[in-house]
């Protein structure tokens, strides 16, 4: 049985391994196949300058939401939507499951905001995935900037829940969340600065499933303690 630190059980072993575990290979699917899709894309496409959204399109023609319009053609883009959208369910029921865990760091108001925030931002990728920028641009785009918001909020409330039971873990996902928070903000930058929409965007959504796979592991590993 998992134990809090004043010897409580607070979640069965037969959960909380299995769910950590879960919860990190759902959180790095949703990179790896991102990655995937960027190789195979037919079209030029750029991690640095392009919306990993652009490799969800199910069509191949230009995008007229840049300036300039970006031609895409992404064959992988039904694993693209399915992944984010099943991974998206992975991490949120993990992370309810594991919610005590969660909680369980002295800080249980913040862990709680932590828990709803983080599952809040997984249904909302899973969302993403299933609205593609041609389906939808305003939905995809609320979808995609309220997830980001939640995502690294979410990190720094966990950050703050963990930092006196598991601190390296709390420290990295205050940091995560925080640097995730400034990145988000330069999306209302003025387009003079012609800053890359690819990189900016990631440096604020990779912190949060690179986050949720070293808890998972370390969930998993000592057994939720």
């Amino acid at each position: 049985m998992m134990t809090g630190d004043d010897g409580r059980h607070v979640v069965p072993a037969g959960i909380a391994v299995p769910a950590g575990l879960v919860l990190a290979i759902a959180a790095l699917t949703g990179m790896v196949v991102e990655w995937v899709a960027a190789a195979m894309s037919t079209a030029p496409y750029s991690m640095i300058e392009q919306a990993a959204s652009d490799l969800g399109v199910t069509t191949c023609g230009p995008l007229t939401y840049t300036d300039p319009p970006v031609e895409v053609c992404s064959p992988a883009h039904a694993w693209v939507n399915g992944v984010w959208i099943v991974a998206g369910l992975a991490i949120a029921v993990t992370v309810l499951l594991l919610h005590r865990w969660f909680r369980n760091g002295g800080r249980r108001r913040s862990g709680s905001w932590a828990v709803l925030l983080l599952a809040a931002a997984a249904l909302l990728q899973s969302a993403v995935g299933a609205v593609p920028v041609d389906a939808d641009l305003a939905l995809h785009t609320v979808l995609a900037l309220v997830g980001f918001l939640a995502q690294n909020a979410g990190l720094i409330l966990a950050g703050a829940a963990l930092s006196g039971r598991h601190r390296l873990l709390g420290v990295t996902a205050v940091l995560g969340g925080v640097i995730g928070m400034a990145s988000l903000g330069l999306f209302v930058a003025p387009t003079a600065w012609n800053l890359p929409l690819g990189l900016i965007e990631r440096i604020s959504m990779y912190p949060y499933p690179l986050w949720l796979a070293a808890a998972g592991v370390v969930t998993a590993a000592r057994r939720g303690r």
